[in-house]
């Protein structure tokens, strides 16, 4: 007999298919972040061989304003004088909305005083009775708060204020009080029932009143608490003051911009993140909320007589709500607030309705779900706050100050900024609907908006087409013109968009044979400040008529600037030729075009404020005049079909994408993908998605350089919001993937509501 020998290779191919499958899995698996699996369940954060930092779309800078800062260095502060004055913020309580401007309350009068401030604290509210807002314990910043970036944001923009981390530094530091800690609610230092809706009237006289109320109590002490004779600070413990600093006093961009000095705690903007990426579409908020402002026991904190009374009810709010979606098309509805009875209740009633309602829940899974699970009610609150601020649409209740607080900071990406407060809900604009009975306001109106500058640019039009339109007068009547006249008036009528006023009969046909077809009225020249219609010109967006010399006057100044360039630069390839006739070009050619207006009116505050946003993202982008000469450059490229040398590396074609891969890297190291950036194009392609192929064809018209006035005053609104709002990434404008979803559907809303009116 033979010895039979056993061969390995057989063996295993008996299973090499369950290895293959067993492969593909894994594949499967690693990348299935690429392919979207995660959508339907599967929770990467259970994977911990993959590293991966944590997504956080809500991060954003510490607040560098100049407009605080130039209110703080307009303040008197104490430091040096014979009283000092330190506030503590330790009462504040309630939700989320009611704590946070609490402490935005006690930090505007320790500026309005020029004090110092311990860094605020705040109550624990119960986890077993939803009632009971206050137990008596305090927890720090931290608690619901980014702590350094409250920190750093005052330093930067308000350093002036000195901040303490507790009494104990305060006395090591300054001295002991003169007295012990003194109450006091702010307002209580003016007639209080006197005080109207929209908070105190002359803030500016509150600082006297408080050194008034201080000198008096001065004067009555013999011996300060640590037996000394009195000569350290007087300590006041600021009392929960609501909404009763006018916030319109410091003007409409402190007000919108102040409130980011809080920044949420970044687990609760992690978790945020997760479940608004988890819905991956234009959706619905709802803020549900049947009882009173801190309860959710239905009606038995409201009687029938009250007027709000009928808005606790569960079914006025959701019947609402399902309406306003239905509107606007929104087929998902996230809902926060209410408990879980009441959300099953909604998700039934959504089926028919062919709306899906979900929550937080339902969208965070594994890790994910048990870090959810570890949080507070009032935590888990702060998502939902993060959530509703990335809404299509939202809606609320008006007794709720979760929903005005929400409401109120969506009004700032709003298009229509006038008459939000004057129906047909309490807050009304195309973004929100907060509703109640008509009443008196307990909340701030902004300050109305100033004459905007597309308003000016058209009195000025007007005023220079009225003057080209009485020289042509004026001109014609003289008769007998010459030739090289005729064409220089000729030329002039035709940007002002006036006729001759010499008619002979054959003229006078052709007019009324003219008049008889459909006419396109020409835009006024404010609008093309940002759409050109110009069909001679058809793609281009490049402003006339400046007055500022051109940014590389004083830039290239060698003899190779007389050296023409033909090559292209690659970032703009995509929008030349027919590429300058898309959305994505014509808000391209916007953005570059408003940056260079900037840099040339760059020593106003305001335009230096909009070129911080822009470049003060990233170190990379600390050079702007360097930056500034290469958006020239392509702009130039776009007019002349060439540029102009000079002997540096600032002309390489491949320039602004090397300096995008560096930024690229170092939002990588931050936690935040570049695709929550979009690029022009992928803006466009969420505009485009959105509308029908009429509206499609009528703006694509209006692009091309032949569509109507009113066609264009549609669009202009949705291109200068994307041409004022981007940052640079090196390569190009870029905007946030949540920002762009509330832009858009606050357009598209803006649309339908003019349509509806029109109809």
């Amino acid at each position: 007999m033979g010895v039979r020998g056993r061969y390995s290779s057989r063996r295993f191919g008996r299973h090499i298919k369950v290895i293959a499958i067993t492969f593909f899995f894994v594949l499967l698996w690693t990348f299935r972040e690429q392919l979207r699996l995660d959508r339907y369940g599967l929770d990467s954060s259970i994977v911990s061989w993959i590293p991966r930092p944590p997504q956080d779309i809500f991060d954003f800078e510490p607040l560098n304003s100049d407009v605080i800062r130039a209110v703080c260095s307009a303040t008197e502060w104490d430091a040096k004088s014979k009283m000092q004055v330190v506030f503590t913020c330790d009462n504040n309580v309630g939700g989320i909305a009611n704590i946070r401007n609490s402490i935005l309350n006690c930090v505007r009068y320790t500026m309005l005083a020029g004090g110092s401030l311990v860094l605020p604290r705040i109550f624990v509210p119960s986890e077993s009775d939803t009632s009971a807002i206050g137990t008596g314990r305090r927890q720090n910043l931290g608690y619901m708060f980014d702590r350094d970036h409250f920190v750093e944001s005052l330093r930067l923009s308000c350093p002036q204020l000195r901040l303490f981390n507790n009494t104990d530094e305060v006395f090591e530091r300054i001295g002991r009080p003169r007295t012990w800690s003194l109450g006091l609610f702010p307002e209580s230092l003016v007639e209080e029932e006197n005080i109207p809706s929209t908070g105190i009237e002359h803030p500016d006289k509150w600082k006297s009143l408080l050194y008034e109320w201080l000198d008096t109590i001065d004067e009555n002490i013999d011996v300060a608490p640590a037996g000394q004779p009195p000569n350290g600070p007087m300590l006041v413990d600021l009392g929960r003051s609501y909404l009763t600093y006018p916030i319109d006093h410091d003007g409409e961009v402190f007000a919108t911009t102040f409130g980011n000095v809080l920044k949420f705690r970044a687990d609760v903007r992690e978790l945020a993140t997760a479940t608004i990426l988890g819905i991956d579409r234009h959706f619905f908020g709802a803020h549900l909320r049947t009882g009173g402002e801190e309860a959710d026991d239905g009606l038995a904190r409201w009687a029938p007589s009250d007027p709000m009374w009928q808005w606790t009810e569960y079914a006025k709010q959701t019947d609402a709500y399902f309406d306003q979606a239905g509107r606007w098309d929104l087929s998902v509805m996230y809902v926060g607030g209410g408990n879980e009875t009441q959300v099953a209740v909604m998700e039934a009633d959504a089926e028919p309705r062919g709306v899906t309602v979900v929550t937080k829940r339902d969208l965070l899974v594994g890790e994910n779900r048990k870090r959810l699970d570890a949080l507070g009610r009032e935590h888990q609150e702060m998502i939902d706050f993060l959530v509703m601020l990335g809404a299509a649409q939202f809606g609320g209740v008006g007794y709720s100050s979760f929903a005005w607080n929400v409401a109120l900071k969506r009004h700032i990406f709003s298009v229509e900024k006038e008459r939000f407060l004057e129906g047909p809900q309490m807050l009304s604009d195309e973004l929100s609907q907060t509703r109640r009975e008509r009443g008196v306001l307990a909340q701030r109106e902004y300050r109305k908006r100033h004459a905007s500058k597309v308003q000016k640019l058209q009195d000025e039009n007007k005023k220079l087409k009225d003057i080209i339109g009485d020289i042509n007068k004026a001109l014609e009547r003289q008769g007998d013109l010459s030739e090289d006249l005729r064409a220089a008036l000729s030329k002039a009528r035709d940007l002002a968009g006036i006729g001759s006023s010499i008619s002979t009969e054959d003229e006078a046909s052709t007019s009324n044979e003219s008049s008889s077809g459909q006419q396109t009225e020409p835009l006024d020249p404010a609008i093309e400040e940002i759409i050109r219609l110009d069909p001679t010109i058809a793609g281009e967006l490049v402003p006339t008529g400046r007055l500022s010399p051109r940014l590389d006057y004083g830039l290239w100044i060698d003899p190779d600037r007389i050296i023409r360039i033909l090559e292209p630069p690659v970032d703009i390839v995509p929008y030349l030729g027919s590429g300058m006739n898309t959305l994505a070009g014509c808000i391209f050619w916007s953005t570059m075009n408003y940056t260079i207006d900037l840099w040339n009116s760059r020593s106003t505050p305001l335009s230096t404020k909009y070129l911080d946003r822009m470049f003060n993202h990233s170190k990379h982008l600390t050079d702007r005049q360097f930056l500034l000469s290469l958006a020239q450059a392509r702009v130039d490229y776009k007019e002349k079909g060439f540029m102009y040398k000079k002997l540096s590396e600032q002309f390489e074609r491949n320039a602004m994408n090397e300096l995008y891969q560096r930024i690229k890297a170092e939002y990588e190291m931050r936690g935040q993908p570049s695709r929550w950036w979009k690029r022009p194009e992928e803006v466009a392609d969420t505009v485009l998605s959105m509308l029908g192929d009429a509206l499609r064809d009528r703006f694509q018209a209006v692009i091309d350089g032949h569509g109507t006035k009113e066609d264009a005053e549609l669009l202009r609104p949705l291109v200068t919001w994307l041409a004022q709002n981007f940052i640079c990434f090196g390569d190009g404008p870029r905007w946030s993937s949540v920002f762009v979803s509330v832009a858009v559907g606050s357009w598209l809303n803006e649309m339908k509501r003019r349509e509806s009116l029109e109809a």
